[in-house]
């Protein structure tokens, strides 16, 4: 059961102020995008999958928290199979597949693992304008199973600060650009190649 208190006060009664704090410059980002497929990973209560129904002609929420009821209830990772998915603080923070994942600046403890079943984004077969990825630390494992279908443009919130080069190494490798949205998140956007 989430943390319905903290819900209501927090992304409820103080939204403007939560989405200032927290996720301001993402939120303008996306108010701004629009298209045929977006696909939420790491959905939580869907937020983000809301918002963006009225922008895209379909939305895919993702999240292995049965707890969510996404729409698709699995955990994007760099394999198909089944993981252990450890529960952090009952309102989505170190939902993870990493057992105490390094997310912004300290190390977070996550307890009662449930087994979930996992499966790579290639897998989806989507061709997706947007996607935006919030999986508390396990950002990495979904980016490489990320090989054939590429999303148009990705949002990524990356949770520990110190693999920020990493990050945008690999996703340059894929052919991405990006922009800094903020202190944790990216846009990525694919660069068009042209036809040899």
């Amino acid at each position: 059961m989430p943390d319905i208190l903290w819900i209501i006060k927090n992304k409820i009664l103080f939204k403007e102020k939560y989405t200032f704090r927290d996720e301001l410059e993402v939120l303008r980002a996306m108010k701004t995008m629009h298209g045929d497929i977006f696909i939420d990973i790491g959905c939580n209560i869907g937020i983000y999958s809301r918002l963006m129904r009225k922008r895209f002609k379909r939305v895919y929420s993702i999240d292995p928290n049965p707890k969510y009821h996404a729409e698709i209830q699995v955990a994007i990772s760099n394999k198909l199979g089944q993981a252990m998915f450890f529960i952090g603080n009952n309102i989505g923070g170190a939902d993870s597949l990493i057992h105490n994942p390094h997310v912004q600046g300290r190390e977070w403890k996550n307890d009662s693992p449930i087994q979930v079943e996992t499966m790579t984004f290639d897998q989806l077969m989507l061709d997706a304008d947007l996607v935006k990825i919030d999986v508390e630390g396990s950002e990495f494992e979904v980016i490489e199973g990320m090989n054939i279908h590429l999303p148009k443009q990705v949002i990524i919130e990356l949770h520990d600060e110190r693999r920020e080069n990493e990050l945008l190494a690999k996703m340059a490798e894929k052919g991405y650009i990006h922009t800094k949205l903020d202190i944790h998140h990216f846009l990525f956007k694919l660069r068009y190649r042209e036809a040899n």
